[in-house]
């Protein structure tokens, strides 16, 4: 062959290349296109939702130890029973520090009932304020409530950034963009420090005229429109139940349209008292109030 023979092949096998490259960007871009059209722009969706009451149930205080997977078994016995979802509300150091494989990957496994949120570096106040107040039961971790007063700004941002670093590590997106303050409070500096660090919606008390109200800050959302199941009791008593649900329905009536509904590990030690209590209360909830949802605490992002 000679040399102008070879050129000639040379251009035609470089623009038969250039051609499928383009092709293939071409649908590629398509593909996340279609992706984005589908999963973000939903209109339908949109339209149900935003009509709708929408309520999330969070567990509260899951770091995927050994201990955590009785816990998450009869969640997803729920989940799938009822068709519900739950957001993992977990501490962040304790995750990083005794995280078990089998149990995360259960979550990995699930996550169309399963996501991550935040609730925390490590649900600990700093020993130099356990110092200052020897003689109070301290507790919190972003508020001391024996004092009642607030964290430090500084120490409030150390372990913010920290919750955040480690679930990014993880690749935990949800949990680098919501934040459930541990016993749900916290102060402005909470908010300021989320709203610094990326995340989009915080929950916590924030003093408002309603009892039931999101507030936004920016690009942040401030929501306290929560409702804490005790967490001190292992069985569900019937009176618990009813509590439960006039709460809800009463925030319903009020207008609240997104409720995070809080419980507990030890709320889920017992599969038949927790499927009892999810049995009647969400029988109690749909049948006062026909256009309930139920979904992520992400999913506020959709619309």
């Amino acid at each position: 062959m000679n040399s102008e023979k070879r050129v000639k092949v040379l251009l035609i096998t470089l623009f038969i290349s250039l051609v499928f490259i383009i092709l293939l960007i071409y649908f590629y871009t398509s593909i996340q296109k279609q992706h984005i059209v589908k999963s973000l722009v939903n209109e339908s969706y949109c339209s149900l939702y935003n009509n709708d009451t929408v309520l999330s149930f969070e567990i509260d205080d899951i770091s995927f130890s050994r201990y955590d997977l009785p816990i998450l078994e009869n969640a997803l016995f729920l989940a799938k029973k009822y068709g519900i979802t739950f957001d993992l509300g977990v501490i962040a150091n304790q995750f990083n520090e005794t995280m078990d494989n089998n149990v995360f990957n259960l979550y990995q496994d699930n996550q169309n009932y399963f996501e991550v949120v935040a609730h925390g570096f490590n649900h600990k106040l700093d020993q130099s304020i356990i110092d200052e107040y020897p003689n109070n039961n301290v507790y919190g971790e972003f508020y001391v409530f024996s004092a009642d007063t607030s964290v430090p700004s500084d120490i409030q941002e150390y372990h913010i950034k920290n919750m955040k670093q480690i679930f990014e590590e993880y690749n935990l997106t949800t949990a680098t963009q919501i934040f459930t303050v541990p016993y749900h409070t916290g102060d402005f500096n909470t908010i300021s420090l989320a709203a610094k660090y990326g995340y989009k919606l915080i929950i916590q008390k924030i003093t408002t005229p309603q009892t039931f109200s999101e507030i936004y800050f920016g690009n942040i959302t401030n929501s306290q429109d929560y409702i804490d199941i005790p967490q001190q009791f292992n069985k569900i008593n019937q009176s618990q139940i009813v509590s439960y649900t006039d709460r809800v329905n009463e925030a319903i009536k009020e207008g609240q349209k997104r409720i995070d509904i809080t419980l507990h590990t030890i709320n889920f030690g017992n599969l038949t008292d927790i499927n009892s209590f999810f049995n009647q209360s969400l029988t109690t909830i749909k049948e006062n109030n026909p256009k309930v949802r139920f979904d992520f605490l992400s999913d506020r992002f959709r619309c």
